[in-house]
């Protein structure tokens, strides 16, 4: 055998060793294939990973890290700015990528898999399970649900640029006639070229026909911006009552608190049907406008009026149409599925529904704890089904289900509740059915600190929400057993110390950067930044659900926001680089105006045009990099002009650290 070989056989044996033994005898529920592809083993190893599995990068996305700095810096003084830019210049230089946490095969497995257009992956809608359907049965599933016209109602246009003429509208009053809204805030909520929210499904693999569970991706919508604004504003009013639990650990205490319950007393779980599609706007109108305009500390949060918060709540609510695969569907009733304010006005709702309930009915329970739509109760024997007809009379249209006691035991939230013969409540850590005991594989290319982070947060789970110390110890070895078929090590089972990242504890922040995760290197720029008072959060640079799950319709690139692109000319080898907040549609169009307009004032491709007499050839226009943040897009943009050379660009204009020029011949 060559040297050359012995060196891979012992790389390769070196790498079998450094990962820990996992009983595929366990992992059998991690992937259910309702498909008629018959997956090979090294793809069925690959979807046992799991779907939030971060694969590592081949190559420095030197770029990526340099234009999240640039956003974190861009405020810092000029002289400690050029100190950062030189240092992280140098570590970008001088770094070299380590072994990919992925095999050959396994890399190819991913690549088969990406180039099968007949299946869609999916996680299914609860236990952490990886599902693979034919796409025609995932099409007809959701087109299924579309159809139940008590639910949605086809349209016959996309509304979308109706929907943005009347948020503009709005945004444009605040900013112009009221006054009470920035530039900078107007810029922010105004919305060009937004797209329609987008509906998909989730297979709920614990059900008859497995069927699929709406969701709305509601980013990049038209109101998407106005209702993370909204939602924050009146997040305050909701929560207050003495029926809402906050979390697990909070219900856990209020029961160990509980007296024991009567002979004539059960355990009862109520829960709403489908909340968002169930409450009606109006009603959630009513119920908001009255919280905020009673809101005496509202002027603390917001410069905005009562009655500009309802309009603008409004609007939101009402934008609850959606798209899949090309048609448009109407929410027949109920708020907007997906949007960031729907959460906070149903929350309100219920709170009210069930002040309501609670105070009109002759014998209520004696116990009632709330989180959004899981409700918790004890309550007479001879009252339980009243009461459940007292709910569902209490607003047409929002219907409750019941769940009694089974066997001294039920589940809330992740806490089985259990009655022991003297009726006291104790309480211990709940499995769903659906559990698969799949978390973060220890492969994974995330960072060793969030890989004990997983350790820590199911210890202490079971630490908090045990009452009894031999349930805890149980559940304790429950965890180190599921780890272990993660591939997690005893040296991190042991560990007790759970370390966080330095910038988590450092005080003095004047800014915040997200990298991607590179390792190594990214502890160097975490402690590089950390004394200049800069924290740094990390993200996988890749995952598996990026590569291989995609159940949302795409959007043309030529139609998404926040792009880098180039457009060449037709006549010579030089091409224009630009970025814009909009889509390339939008922009190209521009461009294109202002070269019939024979303006060489414009831009530097209107100039190239009319200067030299050259023809654009705007159908070859295309998308570099898709970047949102305005930033960012400045720094990828000058990137690119200084990296292609042949641009029509004026470089005098575009600033470029003189300590990146030499990375980018790298």
């Amino acid at each position: 055998m060559s040297d050359c070989k012995r060196r891979l056989t012992s790389l390769s044996c070196m790498c079998d060793r450094r990962r820990p033994a996992v009983d595929r005898q366990k992992m059998h529920n991690w992937v259910m294939n309702l498909s008629d592809y018959q997956p090979t083993v090294d793809e069925t190893q690959v979807l046992q990973l799991g779907l939030n599995f971060a694969t590592a990068p081949r190559v420095v996305p030197k770029e990526q890290i340099i234009a999240a700095v640039e956003k974190g810096i861009w405020q810092q003084p000029a002289h400690i700015k050029t100190i950062i830019q030189g240092k992280l210049a140098n570590c970008l230089r001088t770094h070299r990528m380590g072994q990919s946490n992925l095999s050959n095969t396994e890399h190819q497995a991913i690549r088969s898999l990406r180039s099968n257009r007949n299946i869609s992956i999916l996680p299914a809608d609860k236990g952490n399970c990886t599902v693979i359907m034919n796409c025609p049965d995932y099409d007809k599933k959701m087109s299924d649900l579309l159809l139940d016209t008590s639910t949605y109602k086809r349209l016959k246009r996309d509304p979308t640029r109706k929907s943005e003429r009347i948020l503009n509208k709005f945004v444009g009053k605040l900013h112009t006639e009221t006054g009470c809204i920035s530039e900078a805030t107007f810029h922010q909520l105004h919305s060009t070229d937004g797209s329609a929210p987008r509906i998909y499904g989730l297979p709920k693999i614990h059900k008859e026909g497995i069927p699929l569970r709406p969701i709305v991706s509601f980013v990049g919508t038209p109101t998407y911006n106005l209702a993370k604004y909204l939602a924050k504003v009146i997040s305050p009013l909701v929560g207050n009552t003495e029926w809402t639990v906050s979390n697990s650990s909070k219900f856990v205490q209020e029961i160990a608190q509980l007296q024991p319950l009567s002979n004539e007393e059960v355990m009862v779980s109520y829960d709403v049907v489908s909340l968002f599609t169930s409450v009606p706007v109006d009603l959630a109108m009513d119920i908001a406008s009255s919280k905020i305009l009673n809101d005496y500390s509202l002027k603390d949060r917001t410069t905005w009026s009562p009655l500009d918060i309802v309009d603008g709540l409004r609007i939101c609510l009402e934008q609850s149409y959606l798209t899949f695969r090309g048609s448009f569907y109407q929410q027949v009733q109920g708020t907007a599925m997906g949007s960031p304010v729907s959460v906070v006005v149903a929350n309100m709702t219920m709170e009210a529904l069930e002040e309501k309930a609670l105070s009109t009915f002759a014998n209520p329970p004696r116990f009632w704890r709330r989180y959004v739509d899981d409700i918790f109760c004890v309550i007479t024997k001879n009252q339980v089904e009243a009461f459940l007809r007292h709910l569902n009379e209490a607003q047409p249209g929002i219907r409750f289900t019941m769940e009694l006691q089974s066997v001294n035991c039920l589940p809330f939230l992740d806490v089985q509740v259990t009655r022991t013969n003297d009726d006291v409540l104790y309480s211990r850590v709940y499995h769903k059915p659906t559990s698969t005991s799949r978390y973060l594989n220890f492969r994974s290319h995330h960072p060793t600190y969030q890989k004990r982070g997983v350790v820590r947060s199911l210890k202490d789970q079971a630490r908090r929400l045990c009452t009894h110390s031999d349930d805890c110890e149980a559940e304790l070895a429950k965890v180190r057993k599921a780890l272990k078929f993660n591939g997690y090590p005893n040296w991190i089972l042991r560990d007790r110390q759970a370390t966080c990242p330095e910038q988590m504890i450092h005080q003095r922040t004047e800014g915040f950067v997200t990298l991607p995760y590179i390792p190594k290197l990214t502890d160097i720029l975490r402690r590089m930044l950390r004394d200049f008072g800069i924290a740094v959060g990390v993200q996988p640079a890749n995952t598996l659900r990026k590569l291989l799950s995609h159940p949302k319709d795409p959007i043309n690139p030529f139609e998404q926001r926040g792009v880098v692109y180039s457009i060449p000319c037709a006549d010579c080898p030089l091409i224009y680089i630009g970025e814009t907040g909009r889509s390339l549609n939008t922009r190209r169009k521009e461009h294109q105006r202002d070269v019939v307009n024979n303006d060489p004032k414009k831009s530097a491709l209107s100039n190239h045009a009319v200067s030299q007499g050259h023809r654009i050839d705007f159908n070859a226009a295309s998308v570099v990099t898709r970047e949102p943040d305005y930033r960012k897009r400045l720094f990828l943009e000058s990137w690119n002009i200084h990296q292609r050379g042949n641009t029509m660009n004026i470089k005098t204009d575009v600033m470029l650290s003189a300590c990146y020029r030499h990375l980018l011949k790298d």
